[in-house]
């Protein structure tokens, strides 16, 4: 149990880690930084030089690895932005904002020029998880539009 819990551990701290530099927390990324290699020394490297004379030990290794990425797929739903932007690059900018506008989605159009011609952004800000919403209608009307999501890390209040 200790293998697995230290895995945990491990792996939790290193990709919490990732999230707090990207999103520029110096001080809990430095705090994580410590704690994943403090662990790393200590405990999953004793593993990996005794896995010789204990082969089974490999086993809750790997165990606590892969419960440590399920895991941190649960925190970084916690720990990442509750709102993402979502831009459709698309030649049928009226009928795709009038249904997104439809579903109570708010987008803004943009003019632009692609390779081809003309083209519009839209630009629509939406809850995280509502995104797959947003993309679904969008592909509704334009399957061949082109789509970037994006996490937002701030925004401010304003008209849209």
């Amino acid at each position: 149990m200790g293998i697995i819990a230290a895995r945990l551990i491990d792996v939790l701290s290193s990709v919490v880690r990732t999230i707090a530099i990207v999103q520029g927390q110096k001080g809990r990324a430095f705090t994580l930084a410590f704690i994943e290699m403090l662990v790393r020394v200590l405990v999953v490297s004793k593993v990996i030089l005794t896995v010789q004379d204990h082969p089974w030990y490999a086993v809750p290794h790997a165990l606590g690895f892969a419960l440590g990425n399920w895991l941190v797929m649960v925190v970084e739903d916690r720990l990442a932005s509750d709102h993402s932007v979502v831009r459709d690059f698309t030649r049928k900018s009226d009928d795709m904002a009038a249904t997104l506008r439809d579903h109570g989605i708010t987008v803004t159009v943009f003019d632009g020029r692609g390779r081809d011609g003309p083209v519009q952004t839209l630009f629509i800000e939406a809850h995280r998880r509502g995104s797959k919403r947003v993309i679904e209608l969008a592909r509704g009307i334009d399957p061949t539009c082109h789509q970037v999501v994006a996490d937002i890390k701030s925004t401010s209040a304003g008209a849209h």
